[in-house]
């Protein structure tokens, strides 16, 4: 990147932070959240022989997908396996940035970067982008998605959503992905979620179009799955956007980036329960800003079936999601809530 360039985006990036910590000083969902993660540690402290026995847990635990960031006069240090890994290296230019410009403490934070995290944290907290709602000490984070910028994606999308009116959309759940959430190769194979989202849609196509785009993690030598139509070339975000009804589904974590412009699209979003949850979620509410599937899709068809009867109440609905994508779900909010999850620990170490 030129420099030029380059000073343009620490510039932008720079009032993107002044400006919402300027406009929400004091933004409680955000507190609230922050609370939450931490307070299995707010009586005890986080002291550096914490972090030490916490780091040797988890490098021993995920030697390849573990990460120490050392914060220091403005600059971080890191100690990992693969410190260029772009889940590494997004996180340290977000922490970086915030330490420059916006000011951090001196202070160690861990980062497991793992899809899910396996365990909990016992000694100190550790970042994650991604866990199972059960863990403890795990505290989660904006994804590296986001932190880079998704601008571009955002742009497209809201253009998307101008240029289909909600009654031009088709009335359709429309899902697209790859076989992830489960191995593909083993007897079982057909009770993975998008599995029983794509055999749904093969049985009722006046419902539900899905298909997988991409076969991994077993599929490729299951031979059921070359049989028939299970598969399907890819279609854009900016094109699922023509249908009225989108479908969230978990592959091997949460769909990260996903869920956040299915949100902002304007259409209705259909996402499964699950034990998985991103740094937003305690602030999603279910039909308010999207309808519940169950985790084991069992009902996606009465859901797709209310939206059909009750049409005003599905577009509300949508447009509530949307609303709470664009207020809720940009840069600078990931960007907030990350500075006030390290300032909180920052304030328990010792």
């Amino acid at each position: 990147m030129r420099p030029i360039q380059r000073l343009f985006d620490q510039l932008h990036l720079y009032r993107e932070i002044h400006g919402w910590r300027a406009a929400h000083p004091e933004d409680e969902p955000v507190r609230t959240a922050v609370h939450r993660e931490l307070l299995s540690f707010a009586d005890r402290g986080i002291t550096a022989a914490a972090i030490d026995r916490q780091w040797a847990a988890l490098s021993a635990q995920e030697p390849d997908l573990s990460a120490r960031f050392t914060v220091r006069g403005g600059r971080v240090r890191v100690e990992a396996r693969r410190p260029r890994h772009e889940r590494v290296r997004w996180t340290v230019w977000a922490i970086e940035r915030l330490a420059r410009r916006v000011g951090l403490p001196d202070h160690d934070v861990l980062l497991n970067y793992r899809d899910v995290p396996d365990g909990d944290a016992e000694h100190a907290p550790v970042l994650c982008f991604c866990r199972r709602r059960r863990l403890t000490g795990m505290v989660l984070i904006p994804d590296f998605e986001i932190l880079r910028g998704e601008d571009h994606l955002s742009r497209q999308i809201d253009r998307a959503a101008s240029r289909w009116p909600w009654a031009d959309r088709q009335r359709i759940a429309f899902w697209r992905g790859a076989t992830t959430g489960g191995t593909f190769d083993q007897p079982e194979w057909a009770t993975i979620p998008r599995a029983r989202l794509v055999a749904l849609s093969r049985t009722n196509p006046d419902v539900v179009n899905a298909r997988f785009t991409r076969l991994v993690q077993g599929a490729e030598s299951n031979a059921a799955l070359r049989v028939g139509d299970w598969s399907a070339p890819e279609v854009s975000p900016v094109d699922s956007v023509a249908y009225r009804y989108l479908v969230d589904v978990d592959g091997n974590s949460s769909s990260w980036s996903r869920l956040r412009w299915l949100l902002r699209s304007g259409s209705l979003v259909l996402k499964q329960e699950s034990e998985h949850e991103q740094w937003y979620y305690p602030q999603l509410v279910p039909w308010r800003h999207f309808l519940p599937v169950a985790p084991d899709l069992s009902d996606l068809l009465d859901r797709v079936a209310w939206a059909r009867a009750h049409d005003a109440e599905a577009q509300a609905i949508a447009e509530e999601g949307r609303r709470f994508a664009l207020q809720r779900l940009e840069r600078p909010n990931a960007f907030h809530h990350l500075l006030a999850v390290l300032v909180g620990i920052s304030a328990l170490s010792a």
